[in-house]
């Protein structure tokens, strides 16, 4: 480019009237060129300070967590998942619901529904008595799916309120689907489920897969 500078320069004189236009158009042109990569530059970069602003949350996995009870006479293994605010606005209002169980006896088989058709809350680990959070950003919060207990093979959904239908559904063994959407103000909300069984597994290691978005019946 320093070349072609050097040769306009010095050759001007001796261009002609079409010369010096077709000289002035791809001048332009480049200069265009150059101002229209510049402007898309910015606006990206507009974008993405904008779309960091935007609250927005997901499901970074699942985890699972032992905790004695308060007598210490029993102990507890809880599936959780862990909600993440991912961009720099706080996600306001976030809570967790249960929708639906499904059971099943053998991998073969088909998901059959159970009593538990209906919605619940479901708990936040650490804030057992509220429903909604606010997801602060690199502050991740843990929502509870279920719970396994040492003294007894059984497993149970860590609700609000756990209904009395409940006992019947989960007084066997079996492979367990908790369907789960996780909503927010101003968010698009989230699909997600779990499948979760401790039989042939020691009471603190259960066998969980995380579904995101609803697998169909």
């Amino acid at each position: 480019m320093h070349w072609l500078i050097y040769w306009l320069a010095t050759h001007w004189g001796q261009l002609g009237a079409f010369g010096k236009t077709i000289v002035a158009i791809v001048g332009f042109l480049s200069l265009s060129a150059g101002l229209g990569a510049t402007v898309m530059k910015f606006w990206r970069e507009c974008k993405a300070k904008r779309d960091r602003l935007i609250p927005k949350f997901g499901i970074k996995e699942w985890v699972i967590t032992e905790t004695p009870t308060i007598d210490r006479r029993d102990y507890f293994a809880y599936v959780q998942l862990i909600v993440r605010c991912l961009t720099d606005a706080p996600v306001k209002g976030c809570r967790g619901r249960l929708l639906q169980v499904y059971k099943r006896y053998g991998h073969k088989e088909n998901w059959n529904a159970t009593a538990m058709n209906e919605p619940f809350d479901l708990e936040w680990s650490n804030y057992p008595n509220i429903l909604e959070l606010t997801l602060e950003p690199g502050i991740d919060q843990r929502l509870n799916v279920c719970r396994s207990f040492k003294s007894v093979r059984l497993l149970y959904p860590t609700l609000l309120v756990l209904p009395a239908r409940a006992h019947a559904v989960f007084d066997s063994s079996g492979t367990f689907r908790f369907d789960i959407k996780i909503t927010a103000k101003d968010c698009p909300s989230i699909d997600a489920s779990v499948t979760v069984t401790i039989d042939e597994c020691e009471w603190n290691k259960p066998i969980v897969e995380l579904i995101q978005g609803h697998s169909k019946i």
